[in-house]
C-alpha cells in the first residue's frame, strides 16, 4: 500500500528556503520508497490581497515553489508531484485538510514558515488551525532544517492494519 504524504508549503517572501534539507527529511519519511508525496501550495484569495497576487502575477512564486519542490524530492529518489490549489481568506487550513482527504495522506507535513512569529510559536494560524483540526497526524517543520537530526528521524510512515 502506498503512503501518501501531503506536504503543504508557503512561499517565503525573500526565496525559498533549504530544498536539500526539505528533500532529506521528507526522504526519511517515505523511506520504503513505496510512497508519494505531494507537494500543495495554497493561493489565498480576498479583495485585500488582490495587489499583491496582480504584482506575483497570479501566483507564479507559488508554482516556483512547488515545481523546485518536486524537482529537489525527485533529485531524491522521492516520488513526487505537485498541486497547486485556491483558498478564500481565512480557509486555507481547510483546503489543505481535505486535499489529505482526497489523498488519503497518511500524514500533514506543514513545511516550514522562513520566519516564524515568535521563535517559541512555530506554527502560523493555519498550522495551528490544521493541528486542532486534523483527524491525521500532522507534523510541523521548524524554520531552520539545518538543526533536525535526519540521520536519527527513522520513523517510517506504514499503514495501519
Amino acid at each position: 500500500m502506498r503512503s501518501n504524504i501531503l506536504l503543504a508549503i508557503d512561499v517565503p517572501a525573500d526565496g525559498l528556503l533549504d530544498l536539500t534539507a526539505m528533500a532529506g527529511l521528507i526522504k526519511v519519511l517515505v523511506k520504503d520508497g513505496a510512497g508519494q508525496v505531494i507537494v500543495l501550495h495554497v493561493r489565498e484569495f480576498s479583495i485585500a490581497l488582490l495587489a499583491r497576487n496582480m504584482l506575483d502575477h497570479g501566483g507564479t512564486s507559488g508554482r516556483r515553489a512547488v515545481d523546485a519542490h518536486v524537482a529537489s524530492l525527485r533529485a531524491a529518489g522521492v516520488h513526487a508531484r505537485g498541486l497547486i490549489r485556491e483558498a478564500d481568506f481565512g480557509h486555507v487550513a481547510r483546503v489543505i485538510l481535505d486535499a489529505a482527504d482526497e489523498f488519503d495522506a497518511q500524514v500533514i507535513v506543514l513545511g516550514p514558515r522562513k520566519h516564524p512569529v515568535s521563535p517559541h510559536v512555530p506554527a502560523s494560524g493555519v498550522a495551528a488551525h490544521v493541528l486542532r483540526v486534523a483527524t491525521r497526524p500532522v507534523l510541523v517543520l521548524p524554520a531552520d532544517l539545518s538543526q533536525v537530526p535526519v540521520a536519527s528521524a527513522s520513523f517510517p510512515v506504514t499503514a495501519s492494519p
